[in-house]
């Protein structure tokens, strides 16, 4: 079950991406885990990890086949990022993005959230596909890191993208936390802007943003837990041969 003793770190400000980063340790990785748990996966015993870990781009962990315990680093998907615009055309995809430190991490998996599915996807096979976009970005911690964007659609063809099924009422549940992220995503972004000169108020601006959302995610996640208590659990034979497969 997700937390709802959810609340912001008022100690450290230093966040790349405020919304981003409250939105995955709230809601989006607890989410991802309880999902895996509840259906064929839960087999596997998915579990947060360590804050010592998050920081090695390690959200959550299992333990395989050869007795090992395997990470994986969870990402949110971007609806319409808009990655190439001229005065009379424009294009846009959604989009999973991934640091620059991320993508050079050890993780042996990356997961993501995206219409119904649960994907994942192996790291290596990310340096087969080409970013639609790249830039170098300064985040809200006002430190610069080289962003790259993939298309969803790219990753998913990868021949060893493996996917699971979220049950829908699980998953009306994620659509209406998703919308809440997206809302305060572009409200940070608006007013995060070159115009903006103070960056201490940048600052404060995000933080009171990511309280809202905290308000408005709490009884979502209520709801949430509910439905995962209340949800039939799968039948314990589920072949999980599939992702097994990715460690090979």
């Amino acid at each position: 079950m997700i937390s709802t003793n959810i609340s912001l770190s008022d100690g450290n400000k230093d966040y790349r991406d405020i919304i981003g980063f409250y939105f995955a340790k709230w809601f989006d990785e607890p989410f991802t885990v309880d999902v895996l748990n509840r259906t064929h996966f839960r087999n596997l015993s998915f579990k947060l990890t360590s804050i010592q870990n998050d920081r090695l781009h390690r959200d959550y962990e299992f333990i395989g086949l050869d007795n090992k315990i395997h990470y994986v680093d969870s990402k949110t998907h971007y609806h319409n990022f808009e990655y190439e615009k001229t005065k009379v055309t424009s294009r846009a995809a959604d989009v999973i993005t991934i640091g620059q430190y991320a993508l050079h991490s050890q993780t042996e998996f990356i997961s993501f959230v995206y219409r119904q599915k649960i994907y994942f996807i192996h790291h290596l096979s990310i340096n087969s596909v080409t970013p639609i976009h790249t830039q170098v970005s300064k985040g809200q911690n006002n430190k610069t890191q080289t962003l790259s964007h993939y298309s969803v659609e790219s990753l998913i063809n990868l021949p060893t993208t493996y996917f699971t099924e979220i049950p829908t009422s699980m998953w009306e549940c994620y659509e209406e936390a998703y919308k809440l992220y997206i809302y305060y995503k572009t409200d940070v972004f608006e007013h995060f802007s070159p115009k903006k000169k103070d960056t201490s108020s940048n600052i404060e601006y995000n933080f009171q943003a990511a309280e809202s959302m905290r308000i408005h995610l709490l009884p979502i996640i209520e709801n949430f837990n509910k439905i995962y208590d209340e949800l039939p659990k799968e039948d314990e034979n589920a072949v999980l041969s599939e992702i097994y497969s990715l460690l090979n």
